[in-house]
């Protein structure tokens, strides 16, 4: 059976776009670590939302301002060097948190938010384009199947093995909480650095891009940009999940194994959804996942705790993952017909990044009003 599906993936798939696979997979196993315990790691030092709002807001809003920096600098580097680089600031800055854990000052979290997007902000508009220029549309449905479903799997082993490791520590006495933070973001490190060298030593194209954004000679809102704002605002408060758990469920060893169990079932949902669907089915998945994810949300009223914080962990996650696999291939196919030469490539990549940070920001400031007028929990449900 795994030698037939990997005959399967390499039919499917150019070598190109195997590469840039592999290059992801490495990313992604690195991003499991500082994604799920970064905000874990900001809460239990400071007990702050704003802490871990602002560092998320700083983060966003520095996000499109590399996408714009990385623009220019296609127009003197090559991609495969800035993308090298960019995953050695990505890996690195992580560490930043860890130096500066013991501040209690909701700016400084801000800053390093900024400073931690940079890296990214190189990183992303890269990956995006190889996105776009290496996968065909036939195939794209199978591909951001594969590797959400290969995603889920590794948040599936990595945060539960982190987690426990974390609590091991403590309760063992023979390391320090701090520590293994330390341990875990080097390793993520590491990972970085060798989903940088895959694309090095590949060849892909590297593009010129004439125009880094098109807000100039289109409609400032159009259904792209739509899709990609509300997305964002979804997105942009999918900090929360840490937050619950270590409030209402347990220590970092719960959150790795919520998220353990979440990406099980996830994987098999969205590997099968991307081996056996077709093109048309995309915009009935969307529908259907947001209408999916809106029921678990409204569990978190009226569903008694701790039942209703779990469903939304273990199910929500899911249907949010299902969203992005059904909207991605539309707002990518939406992309392509308003590129009229490769020149534009690159422009219609920074305006998708620069709405979904604009609906992650947005997304932030709504849960950090509701703190502010209201109380935690009262925000967590909303």
């Amino acid at each position: 059976m795994i030698a037939s599906e990997i005959m399967h993936f390499k039919e499917r798939l150019n070598q190109s776009t195997q590469k840039l696979f592999v290059s992801n997979i490495f990313q992604i196993t690195a991003e499991s670590i500082t994604n799920v315990f970064i905000a874990a790691f900001i809460w239990r030092f400071t007990e702050s939302f704003y802490a871990v709002a602002l560092y998320q807001v700083g983060f966003y809003v520095a996000l499109a301002t590399g996408f714009w920096i990385n623009g220019a600098l296609l127009r003197k580097f090559y991609l495969k060097n800035i993308f090298l680089f960019s995953t050695i600031i990505t890996g690195a800055s992580s560490l930043i948190v860890l130096f500066f854990s013991q501040s209690q000052s909701v700016l400084l979290f801000f800053l390093i938010g900024l400073v931690n997007a940079f890296g990214y902000g190189l990183y992303w508009p890269n990956r995006n384009y190889l996105e776009l220029k290496e996968i065909k549309d036939s195939s794209r449905n199978y591909y951001f199947s594969l590797i959400n479903a290969a995603g889920w799997t590794i948040r599936a082993l990595i945060p539960f093995v982190a987690g426990w490791f974390i609590v091991f520590g403590s309760s063992s006495g023979l390391y320090e909480i701090e520590t293994a933070y330390w341990a875990l973001f080097i390793f993520s490190l590491i990972l970085m650095i060798k989903a940088g060298l895959v694309i090095y030593r590949s060849k892909h194209v590297s593009p010129k891009p004439l125009f880094i954004t098109r807000f100039n000679i289109q409609r400032f809102f159009n259904r792209r940009f739509f899709l990609n704002t509300s997305h964002g605002v979804v997105d942009g408060v999918s900090f929360i999940f840490a937050i619950i758990i270590l409030i209402h469920l347990g220590d970092e060893g719960v959150l790795g194994t919520l998220t353990a169990i979440a990406s099980i079932l996830g994987s098999f949902v969205l590997y099968f959804y991307g081996k056996f669907s077709k093109e048309t089915a995309r915009i009935k998945i969307s529908l259907i996942s947001n209408a999916l994810f809106i029921f678990c949300a409204l569990g978190l009223i009226f569903l008694p705790s701790p039942i209703n914080f779990i469903i939304y962990i273990l199910v929500g996650s899911i249907f949010t993952s299902l969203y992005y696999i059904g909207a991605e291939p539309i707002i990518l196919a939406e992309s392509e017909l308003e590129i009229s030469d490769e020149t534009e490539e690159y422009s219609v990549i920074f305006d998708n990044e620069f709405f979904l940070n604009l609906g992650r920001v947005i997304g932030i400031f709504i849960f950090v009003f509701l703190v502010y007028q209201h109380s935690q929990d009262f925000s967590l449900k909303f």
